[in-house]
């Protein structure tokens, strides 16, 4: 009985007997297929289109046995596939590029490991440039384009994502471009171009490349992420969240560099308003409201302020503070007392649900 198979692999090799395949003349087809598009272009006819003759492969599926010259190259290429294997299991890429803060970093890191991908020419990242916004609807049209491969121009270009005409014009020669995504999850962040100036495709070695470069990316922005957050978190440490002013804590800190810096000339103004004495906590359903409030009361403690020096904050829910390090006279912080008092009657949310006996205010100057 004799076996025949259709659309050679070199896999082949690996299974017993040896499979009889045809092998289709792929450099004539895609001769064929330029020409046909080209003639569409050109003319907008469909050209005639006749297949090109492939070529018998024997194997021991048949009488004809295998060929030894053919067989050589096909366990060669078989040798081959396993060196890179290893190679992509023992590489260091992926806790490398795990490790990266910045995107120079990483294109740094992908271009010391381009040997992992077999016979490739260039390796070319192309990002949205809202690749790192979680909250992004839809990609951007623009894209950056960057070179992974050392020896290449690595800088950052932008081009349009609709107009890939400038990655093909830093190749001087014809090449083969493959293009792929990268994406997690549903979110697609651009993709990896390929480029080869000989016969050659990428295999399952390469998809493992792509799926290290992918997680990597999200890896990267969540950990800006996480940093931004952070960043926020020591915001919050010393600021108010409702009003922006100071908290207790960022208030006495800010007051304790003041003081250190202070003259033994200048004087310290110090002034507290506590709000509220006569009504209760407003409940949890009046958020917009106590917020409005807390912003009036807010803005009444930073128009105090007239040098940069000046501090104000919200001790806590119901208690303000002011402070101010210079050459005061002894009635000044009276001053500023009275001013106070003016701007609090005269905001309408405060004095509408508390009135304006609710409220009492207290200075000292040192």
């Amino acid at each position: 009985m004799t076996v025949i198979g259709y659309e050679y692999i070199r896999e082949r090799v690996l299974h017993s007997p040896t499979l009889t395949t045809y092998q289709r003349a792929r450099v004539e087809i895609g001769r064929s297929a330029v020409k046909l598009i080209f003639e569409k272009l050109n003319t907008g006819k469909d050209a005639e289109f006749i297949p090109p003759k492939g070529r018998l492969i024997s194997g021991n599926t048949c009488s004809c046995g295998c060929d030894p010259v053919r067989m050589n190259d096909e366990l060669k290429g078989a040798r081959e596939k396993e060196f890179y294997e290893a190679q992509n299991l023992m590489s260091q890429l992926e806790p490398q590029l795990t490790a990266c803060q910045t995107l120079d970093d990483f294109i740094k890191i992908a271009g010391d490991h381009q040997f992992l991908v077999r016979y490739v020419q260039d390796i070319c990242l192309c990002l949205s440039e809202n690749w790192f916004d979680t909250n992004a609807m839809s990609e951007s049209d623009f894209v950056s384009f960057r070179s992974m491969i050392p020896w290449h121009d690595t800088s950052a270009r932008t081009i349009d994502r609709y107009k890939l005409s400038a990655i093909f014009a830093d190749s001087e020669q014809a090449a083969v471009y493959y293009f792929n995504p990268l994406f997690y999850s549903n979110r697609m962040f651009g993709w990896i171009t390929l480029r080869y100036d000989s016969p050659d495709t990428y295999d399952d070695i390469y998809r493992y490349f792509l799926k290290t470069i992918s997680n990597a990316l999200v890896f990267m922005r969540m950990k800006n992420d996480i940093s931004y957050l952070m960043e926020c978190q020591n915001l919050s440490e010393y600021y108010d969240l409702e009003t922006g002013i100071y908290n207790g804590k960022g208030f006495v800190n800010a007051l304790k560099y003041a003081v250190s810096g202070a003259s033994k000339s200048q004087r310290i103004i110090f002034i507290l308003m506590r709000t509220q004495l006569l009504s209760y906590e407003a409940s949890m359903d009046d958020l917009e409201k106590k917020i409005s409030i807390a912003t009036e009361i807010a803005d009444c403690i930073k128009l105090l302020t007239r040098y940069k020096g000046d501090l104000c904050g919200r001790i806590d829910r119901n208690l303000y503070a002011f402070a101010s390090v210079g050459d005061y006279h002894e009635d000044f912080a009276d001053t500023l007392v009275d001013k106070l008092r003016t701007l609090v009657i005269h905001k309408t949310y405060y004095v509408n649900d508390y009135g304006m006996g609710s409220f009492a205010c207290s200075d000292i100057i040192l």
